[in-house]
């Protein structure tokens, strides 16, 4: 004859799986959610339209668009890569100037247009590099300094 505590043994460990089993549910579930809610802040935080209006974000448009495209349409596009990364180096101010109200200048002021013009001479800086593109002037200035003083 089993006594009290043989016969409650089983029940318990039926208890007992089934709680292990409900806490394994619960924590896969949580694990689910968890790698979805990373998964979709990861994607989130490629690129958002907050990240645009920051220096890093419109270097990022200005450079990866034209990188694209030369990858889509192939070598034939390389003589329009520095154009458009230049048109959307001034685009992306100018439309985030145009967008914007602020305090310190308001749209209808000219301040604005002209501070937004500068940001893109800087984003477009920033994204070809200003050595490089000032390397051929460079050249060309030390090569007439070296003619006008009879230097070789």
């Amino acid at each position: 004859m089993a006594t009290g505590e043989e016969a409650k043994k089983p029940e318990t460990e039926a208890k007992t799986a089934e709680a292990k089993t409900t806490a394994e549910a619960k924590t896969t579930a949580e694990a689910k959610e968890l790698v979805a809610t990373s998964a979709g802040i990861q994607v989130a935080a490629l690129f958002t339209t907050g990240n645009l209006a920051s220096l890093q974000g419109s270097v990022l448009a200005a450079s990866i668009v034209p990188a694209v495209l030369t990858y889509l349409i192939g070598p034939s596009f390389v003589p329009f890569t520095t154009g458009v990364a230049f048109g959307i180096s001034l685009l992306v101010p100018l439309v985030l100037a145009g967008s914007a109200d602020n305090d310190v200048a308001p749209n209808r002021s000219p301040l604005t247009w002209i501070v937004a013009l500068l940001n893109g001479f800087v984003i477009f800086a920033s994204v070809v590099g200003i050595q490089t593109g000032a390397a051929p002037v460079v050249e060309a200035t030390a090569t007439a300094i070296g003619a006008s003083s009879g230097s070789p």
